[in-house]
């Protein structure tokens, strides 16, 4: 029996596991088409961000063509807010289950018909329809794009580059969706700019059954929650509306009020409604992630500091300086470019440096750059006093957009990725109402009554600067209180520097039959820690994880000592990643008594069935309430591996967890032989000392 059963865990095979948040490998699956399948989930995020601020400049020749009252125009702008906020938990269930390349294609050709259906609206509550149900296409479209990325591109370098390719489309669409509005309003009136989303959208949908990997079995056994979609979905989007319908309703009026109270019961009641459900539509266990947690505040900072400067420098341009839509939306071009070499800039750093580092000197440029625009604003009816704090804030907006996904996504089961990109765009979607509700009110208590060209206009857009720069300086201080995720996929993801790593008696080694899982051990026991027995600070600033812990490694270098057989690497492997699990298993409420209940029958059969206990923190499952089914599915793969009755393999994995593994590493012993002689040899060749119980050639 290994160390790790003595301490009450079973050693299971790997293969028989689920994935979980504290799983390092998943397969990433194929692609025909790489680049095309980059192109479209780019355009799909072009696609979102273009449409939130194409409709600025035109909302004018809008108010004037259909005769909108200025109520009914704020609503063209927050019918997308609203249905965009509201919906997109929903859309990451829906994708989740029941595949992301179909809503992709549901979200475009929704895109396409509401556009259409926008652009020849005869009347302000047609093209208010139009504009939610836009905004629905995109909930759809937004998490399935996310998820996507997230599952087809390996955490690291592979996934941190696709993420800079969306992030410059999305950057690139909410500058150009000024500019682009001001040219098309001017040039072919404003009915253009719901127009040209029409053959785009619809080319994305038809590609988009080529390029992108088709979508695997719809998941059995789990529902679609449809009460809790309900109230989320209702509650937020009332939520949402109350923030960006405060301003003119005014705070305290009725119907401000009725909307907060009935979105405060409805979400009160979803969190009731999940805490019961055998399948909720959001796993609270995800927010025992520090990167979720973490991404959520930092995309509300980023809404309502960077999100809010399209809006008000709109206002600025047209209202301070009497430029035309079409003069405003040029002003845009520059930014637009400077932003998407901050994307560059992310993408270089996060080479070297953690997302931690980017993010926080990302959201101090856009602080600094925020400010410098804010104290400019005096100095006369010029661009150029404005311009060096436009590039500084442009800067730090490409650098924060990228690390902020990056860290969204770290350590997020993959069945989980749609649902966790919406809970973090449902942040950013209220951090952007919220942000421009506040900063409207502080810009209008120094406005008052006077006209938009006033000096008291002119100080409310200040203090409203200075706002969306606190906003930004928030985003600091979240980014510097991310730490080192406690996963081996966080762990694995920040070790690629063989050098760096070598120079502290450090070897990395690669097992296949661990789906790629990578681990970093000790090579040399005096050179790895320090006289205390720890890591050294040198190497932990480097990204070795505190995780696990000396004694873990302490038990590395003790099988080294005995000379184990062949498979110690794979076997200890195995348990620190279940060791992991198993830690994460008992930080959930309840979880503790529920074990010292079940009896060992029960633990037995959930460990059988490859089910490490990280899986019932990831998905907020029960012993009781998984084990069946998961023992069934395993019990067919031990019946066809060992060409036994499935019957008998029921009987054993119900009963004899260790027996099956006893059984299966003998199947395997072969194969894992010649793997480590690989993993030796290779060793060898980048000058690294193989461990002595792997008993391969000594290369000379």
């Amino acid at each position: 029996m290994t160390e790790i059963a003595r301490k009450g865990f079973i050693d299971a095979p790997a293969s028989m596991r689920l994935p979980s948040p504290l799983r390092t490998g998943r397969r990433m699956p194929s692609l025909k088409y790489p680049r095309w399948a980059l192109t479209l989930l780019a355009t799909a995020q072009l696609i979102i961000a273009l449409d939130a601020t194409i409709i600025f400049v035109a909302l004018h020749d809008m108010g004037r063509a259909l005769q909108i009252n200025a109520q009914q125009l704020q609503w063209v702008v927050s019918a997308y807010t609203v249905a965009f906020g509201g919906s997109l938990l929903l859309g990451g269930r829906a994708a989740d289950l029941l595949g992301r390349r179909r809503f992709y294609r549901l979200g475009m050709l929704l895109f396409a018909l509401a556009s259409l259906l926008g652009a020849l609206a005869p009347n302000a509550t047609l093209l208010i329809v139009a504009r939610a149900v836009q905004g629905i296409g995109a909930a759809l479209l937004f998490p399935a794009t996310l998820a996507l990325i997230n599952t087809l591109y390996a955490e690291g370098p592979v996934r941190n580059r696709a993420l800079a390719i969306w992030s410059m489309a999305s950057a690139a669409g909410l500058a150009l969706g000024t500019l682009l509005g001001g040219v098309l309003t001017q040039a072919f009136g404003w009915p253009a700019v719901l127009a040209v989303i029409v053959p785009l959208a619809t080319a994305c949908a038809v590609a988009a059954g080529a390029w992108l990997p088709a979508d695997g079995p719809r998941v059995r056994g789990r529902s679609f929650d449809l009460a809790g979609c309900l109230t989320v979905t209702a509650g937020g989007s009332l939520l949402v509306t109350t923030l960006v319908q405060g301003p003119e309703w005014g705070w305290t009026a009725p119907a401000t009020l009725i909307c907060l109270l009935l979105s405060a019961v409805l979400l009160t009641v979803f969190v009731q409604i999940e805490k019961r459900s055998r399948d909720p539509l959001m796993q609270f266990a995800l927010l025992r992630l520090p990167g979720l947690r973490a991404a959520l505040g930092l995309t509300f900072a980023f809404m309502s500091s960077y999100g809010v400067q399209y809006y008000f420098l709109a206002l600025y341009f047209q209202d301070g300086y009497g430029w035309s839509p079409l003069q405003a939306g040029m002003a845009f071009l520059l930014p637009t470019l400077v932003c998407t070499f901050g994307i560059r800039i992310a993408e270089r750093m996060l080479q070297r440096r953690s997302p931690r580092q980017v993010l926080a000197w990302g959201f101090a440029a856009g602080a600094t750059g925020i400010a410098a625009v804010a104290l400019a604003m005096p100095q006369g009816a010029s661009y150029w006093p404005l311009l060096p704090g436009i590039v500084v804030l442009s800067v730090g907006q490409g650098m924060s957009w990228t690390a902020m996904w990056i860290v969204a996504g770290q350590g997020v089961p993959g069945p989980q990725q749609g649902v966790a990109s919406g809970m973090a765009a449902t942040a950013q979607q209220i951090g952007g109402a919220l942000g421009l509700a506040v900063l409207v009110m502080v810009a209008n208590a120094a406005r008052g009554t006077q006209a938009a060209s006033s000096p008291d206009a002119l100080q409310g857009m200040i203090n409203a600067q200075y706002g969306a720069a606190a906003f930004a300086a928030l985003g600091v201080v979240i980014a510097l209180g991310l730490r080192p995720a406690r996963t081996l996929e966080a762990f694995a993801a920040c070790n690629d520097d063989h050098d760096v790593w070598a120079s502290f008696g450090w070897v990395h080694a690669t097992d296949d039959d661990l789906l790629q899982a990578r681990f970093w051990l000790p090579a040399d026991e005096d050179a790895a820690f320090d006289d205390d027995g720890e890591v050294p600070e040198a190497a932990q600033a480097l990204g070795l994880s505190t995780y696990l812990e000396p004694a873990t490694f302490a038990d590395v270098l003790d099988v080294q000592k005995r000379q184990r057989p062949l498979s110690s690497l794979h076997d200890y492997a195995e348990a620190l990643a279940y060791y992991a699990e198993y830690d994460a298993f008992l930080q959930v409420d309840g979880v503790d008594e529920a074990l010292g209940e079940a009896g060992a029958a029960e633990q037995a059969a959930a460990c059988a069935a490859g089910v490490g206990p990280g899986i019932f923190a990831a998905f907020g499952l029960t012993l009781e309430g998984c084990a069946d089914e998961q023992i069934k599915v395993a019990a067919q793969r031990v019946a066809r591996l060992l060409d036994i009755p499935v019957g008998e393999a029921l009987a054993r994995c119900r009963a004899l967890p260790l027996v099956l593994g006893e059984m299966l590493d003998r199947r395997r012993a072969q194969a894992i032989k010649d793997d480590f002689a690989g993993i030796g040899i290779q060793l060898q060749v980048r000058g690294y000392k193989p461990f002595p119980w792997m008993d391969v050639p000594v290369l000379h």
